[in-house]
């Protein structure tokens, strides 16, 4: 049967089993690489950490990637764990060509993944033909959740089964995940209204707890698997407020939390993301 989501390549890859090398800042299966200049003065520059947790899976491709300051092959076959607040590369050097990435982005119990990013010959494709998401109620997503804090919080204890664990429990995403595609056509597949409203709401509960630090809609939509002008119709249709205005009010709500714990303006300021208590007074002006 057709794979609606993969080819042949890529699912040979994603059912490679034990043949996978994952990599977290904690345990690798790999040893850091020694990148060319030109990489290191990209990345020098180019940067990211958020407060969602992210896995990249490798599908083809030669290249490098950084992960909390030490560089590894970023090769075919290798799955990144990327841990909230861990620092990483910020998209694709501009000079790296011919590569394929599938993505993962993780808030609380829900898991959002879509079409592989590539790059061939010199050109992006990323068409979102598309978005697949593991919700609360999907063992394999679960498990995945569940192994990779298991494995994180229990470093001196059993950490050599921890990893093992969560290496199977990877495979196991990526089955679930060849799986789904199969089903594509077979109304197995929940109403895409209900897909849609799903992540949206998932969205929504990442800015309250998160007060909307760090985060934009270009942000937002990239976690959710959607273009920004398709998120921005889908999050006013769902919640009835625009991207900005939902993350202005949970802000809001955010900023009375902390002034009624105690937290001056500066510590305020911080917590919520501005660059200075200057810009957070003006920010508060116009929204009060």
């Amino acid at each position: 049967m057709k794979n609606a989501y993969f080819n042949d390549n890529d699912l040979a890859v994603m059912l490679s089993g034990e043949s996978l090398k994952v990599v977290s800042s904690i345990e690798s299966d790999i040893t850091t690489a020694s990148p060319s200049g030109e990489y290191l003065d990209w990345i020098n520059k180019s940067c990211d950490w958020h407060y969602h947790k992210e896995a990249m899976l490798v599908l083809s491709g030669n290249s490098f990637f950084s992960l909390e300051n030490s560089v590894y092959p970023c090769q075919t076959g290798t799955f990144f764990l990327i841990d909230s607040k861990e620092k990483h590369d910020l998209y694709y050097p501009p000079f790296y060509d011919n590569f394929q990435h599938l993505w993962f982005r993780i808030i609380n119990k829900t898991i959002f993944t879509s079409t592989p990013y590539s790059r061939i010959n010199g050109k992006e494709k990323n068409h979102r033909t598309f978005n697949y998401t593991f919700d609360e109620h999907n063992y394999a997503g679960q498990l995945f959740i569940n192994a990779w804090s298991r494995f994180t919080s229990n470093q001196t204890v059993d950490g050599k089964f921890n990893w093992l664990y969560l290496k199977n429990a990877i495979s196991g995403l990526l089955l679930e995940l060849c799986r789904a595609g199969n089903d594509v056509g077979m109304e197995r597949v929940p109403p895409i209204e209900l897909h849609h409203k799903k992540v949206i709401n998932t969205v929504t509960e990442h800015i309250r707890e998160t007060g909307g630090k760090n985060l934009d809609i270009s942000r937002l939509a990239y976690i959710a698997g959607y273009s920004k002008f398709h998120f921005a119709r889908l999050f006013k249709d769902v919640t009835g407020f625009s991207v900005l205005e939902f993350i202005n009010l949970s802000r809001l709500n955010r900023y009375k939390e902390l002034s009624n714990e105690g937290f001056n303006k500066k510590q305020i300021a911080d917590e919520l993301g501005f660059s200075s208590p200057a810009a957070f007074s003006r920010w508060l002006k116009d929204n009060n």
